[in-house]
């Protein structure tokens, strides 16, 4: 568990993404690579710095492993934030395309 100490004293004092932090849990990965919580922690990381796609896959590596709570409902938060973001492009595709039928 010393990755996790490491993790949490980087950590301390903040939600914000920390490149430190990720890269104390990508070496602890390395280490480590069945341990579920790691993964776990990786993927919070990753989704701080607000890269959805690395931090959903971070937690089905978590899920490959064991399931888990924590996982389960960070996995769905990111795949919901990640289906909107789809459904915004979708819409903004839409208008784009009615202004150019508009004006031709």
């Amino acid at each position: 568990k010393q990755w996790y100490q490491r993790r949490v004293a980087i950590t301390a004092g903040g939600n914000e993404y920390n490149p430190k932090a990720e890269e104390k849990l990508i070496d602890a990965a390395k280490m480590s690579p069945t341990t579920y919580e790691i993964w776990n922690e990786l993927g919070d990381c990753i989704w701080k710095k607000g890269d959805k796609k690395g931090a959903r896959n971070c937690f089905e590596r978590a899920l490959s492993h064991k399931k888990n709570k924590v996982s389960l409902r960070n996995l769905s938060i990111v795949m919901r934030q990640q289906e909107q973001v789809s459904k915004e492009e979708k819409r903004k595709k839409y208008r784009l395309r009615l202004c150019v039928d508009t004006t031709a």
